[in-house]
């Protein structure tokens, strides 16, 4: 019997994939539109009101879709503002400890700044 263990991606391992190779603010450039995701300004009949079906949108050149919008994704890390001025450079691990976890990706009633690539928030994890 062969016994897997899973856990959330790390941040870092969130950002990575979520960015799928590419430098710029989103998966598919510097400019989210409504054909790459749902969110509060996307123009869908879903925009600001409810969550849209899974796979609806592209994916990004890791084959990894609705990164960006939806919903707002957990991963491991515990949420520190000022973590990232300090932690190493490769492959970062979150702080040990803290009272908010980590959400990325933004939801369906956020603006496209607030699903970028990079941002972040802090959630209680109740």
């Amino acid at each position: 019997v062969h016994r897997r263990h899973y856990r959330l991606p790390t941040e870092a391992e969130w950002e990575f994939a979520c960015r799928g190779g590419k430098d710029t603010d989103f998966a598919f450039g510097d400019k989210l539109t409504g054909e790459h995701a749902l969110f509060a300004t996307s123009g869908h009949k879903q925009s600001g009101k409810h969550t849209c079906a899974v796979a609806l949108f592209p994916a990004n050149a890791y084959g990894l879709r609705d990164m960006h919008g939806n919903v707002q994704e957990w991963v491991n890390d515990w949420f520190d503002e000022y973590y990232y001025f300090e932690s190493p450079k490769d492959d970062p691990q979150g702080p040990k400890h803290g009272q908010l976890r980590v959400v990325r990706g933004g939801c369906y009633g956020m603006l496209p700044i607030d699903l970028r690539s990079a941002a972040r928030r802090g959630h209680a994890p109740e």
